[in-house]
């Protein structure tokens, strides 16, 4: 065996110690990516992903059905195709009184508010978005029961908002305000409304 010369020592065991820094540089570079995927596995299984209670659609029906218990009157909750559910079911307390409201998303991105001022029967102008182009409607779902309506086309405005087009007529049942994002979302909203609940339009015998 030829014995080293001391450089040559010298450059075999920096060469050695070359080697494992790679090494060791190598394997803080595999682990760094396993943990990065493992953080990014963790936030779209767990984070990323909605709870199962954000997830599910209220039961607007059965909430319209008992608050109508503390009213005076039937609340509008229309009967919809399964492409629509509720985010948003309630009454408040207004200066002008109770305010039933509806919140209704469609599966194609419409969004639809119904807004049943309850008892009111005056000027419903104060209770209108303002802004637009005004006209009236005359709306009839599958029951062949035509009601006339007022509308309110704000699309050209620099931020209508939800409030797009805004649909509106007196009840027996407190004035009707349904607005939306879209025109036939709106309109079909409201043909349902008076298809399956047109107690609403009726006045009390």
């Amino acid at each position: 065996m030829t014995d080293l010369s001391p450089a040559e020592v010298a450059e075999a065991k920096a060469e050695a110690r070359r080697l494992r820094r790679q090494r060791q540089t190598t394997k803080n570079l595999v682990a760094s990516i396993v943990a990065t995927l493992a953080i990014v596995v963790f936030l779209v299984l767990v984070v990323a992903r909605p709870s199962d209670s954000f997830r599910d659609a209220i039961d607007y029906q059965a909430v319209a059905e008992e608050l109508s218990t503390k009213t005076a009157f039937a609340l509008a909750a229309p009967d919809l195709d399964p492409t629509w559910s509720a985010n948003r079911a309630d009454i408040r307390d207004e200066p002008s009184g109770q305010v039933w409201t509806l919140g209704l998303i469609s599966s194609s991105g419409d969004f639809v508010k119904i807004t049943q001022y309850l008892g009111v029967d005056g000027d419903l102008s104060a209770l209108i978005a303002d802004g637009g182009v005004d006209s009236t409607e005359t709306i009839s779902g599958t029951s062949n029961h035509p009601l006339e309506w007022s509308l309110r086309d704000r699309s050209e405005r620099e931020n209508p908002g939800n409030d797009v087009i805004i649909a509106w007529r007196k009840s027996p049942a407190g004035a009707l305000v349904v607005s939306g994002t879209s025109k036939p979302g709106v309109l079909s909203v409201i043909a349902a409304l008076q298809d399956s609940q047109q107690v609403l339009f009726e006045e009390a015998k």
